[in-house]
């Protein structure tokens, strides 16, 4: 759109050199008239963000994906108006129109050049540093590496719902968790991510599996994975245990047992299978382990009742758990896992 007096008024960004960067969506009317970014009622849910950790927000590099105020409240609207104007304006043989963000993105990445950190707020913000596969709900929590094009240098980019979004009265249990994202990615860049990948053994064999589980004490959590997702039907592909520190995965079942008529046999003889059978229905029946799992007593426990003849037993499912610590918050493993650990986004990756 052409701009006029009255729309697409620049707000400069406020750039602290080696400072944190919080990336925004284009200035609403209260940044126009102040000439500051965020400066209205979404930039006071940054603030408190900030405040819960001694952050100040003049400690922080704070910006807009297009710098100027666009026509309506709504980016994304005026996006997709252009780019239907833009359709037609093709179609009479007259070059497009081109975007703001398109407009904006020198201007961005000059921005950014020397940020510490970044967090981008929203789905315009974070696809237009990382990409439309990348979405918020799957990566906030955690961060993604990002190479600036311009300097080469690889910053780690964080994810968090759009301020715009947690306004009060609007969506008070994702407030919540957006305190807490930006919590989280300060502590990580000042003491590095609380989560050492595990050490995984896959395919032993049942003297190893039988020692594994006789070294350990306590807890520990059970997943199966299968064949499709209704556990009436479904087979079990394979089974893992695990502790804080290590996993073991047993495979059950081929991916292509069903075109080569393979089943266990695939992985283990007859009378292997025989002796895994009885270490698990031993460790999974164990009195002094509680089992864990997330949906477990739904599904897991359906699954390995049908395919080793017993059921988990002591048993904590840990959705129900979630259910009662925080139930208006998704339940899925991901978000839970996102949310209480620094577990990377191992989900959108499969």
């Amino acid at each position: 759109p052409e701009r006029t007096d009255r729309e697409w008024q620049p707000v400069p960004s406020q750039v602290i050199p080696g400072a944190p960067a919080f990336v925004a969506e284009r200035p609403a009317k209260t940044e126009v008239e102040t000439g500051r970014n965020l400066a209205g009622a979404a930039g006071r849910v940054m603030e408190r963000a900030l405040i819960r950790i001694g952050v100040s927000r003049e400690d922080m590099t704070i910006l807009n994906v297009v710098a100027c105020a666009s026509p309506s409240d709504s980016l994304e609207r005026d996006l997709h108006k252009l780019k239907r104007e833009n359709k037609r304006r093709l179609a009479r043989g007259e070059r497009p129109r081109p975007s703001p963000v398109e407009c904006c993105f020198p201007r961005l990445l000059h921005d950014l050049a020397d940020a510490r950190f970044v967090f981008t707020s929203g789905r315009i913000a974070t696809e237009v540093l990382l990409g439309a596969a990348v979405k918020v709900s799957d990566h906030r929590g955690t961060y993604v590496e990002w190479t600036h094009p311009r300097t080469g240098e690889v910053k780690r980019v964080y994810p968090v719902h759009h301020v715009g979004q947690l306004l009060p009265g609007r969506a008070p249990k994702w407030t919540k968790v957006f305190y807490e994202d930006i919590a989280k990615a300060f502590r990580i860049e000042s003491e590095g991510a609380r989560w050492p990948d595990p050490e995984v053994l896959t395919h032993p064999a049942p003297e190893v599996l039988a020692n594994w589980l006789g070294a350990h004490r306590g807890a520990i959590s059970v997943d199966v994975e299968t064949t499709v997702e209704d556990q009436l039907v479904a087979k079990m592909r394979c089974i893992g245990c695990g502790t804080k520190d290590s996993a073991i995965v047993i495979p059950w079942q081929s991916v292509d047992a069903g075109l080569a008529g393979r089943g266990r046999d695939a992985f283990y003889s007859r009378a292997e299978q025989e002796q895994i059978d009885h270490v698990l229905r031993a460790a999974l029946t164990r009195e002094e382990w509680v089992k864990t799992g997330h949906n477990s007593g739904y599904f897991d426990d359906t699954i390995i009742e049908r395919h080793l003849g017993v059921r988990l037993d002591p048993h904590v499912d840990q959705i129900l758990v979630h259910r009662l610590v925080d139930s208006e918050l998704p339940h899925a493993l991901a978000f839970v896992g996102s949310y209480f650990t620094d577990v990377g986004a191992w989900k959108s990756k499969h």
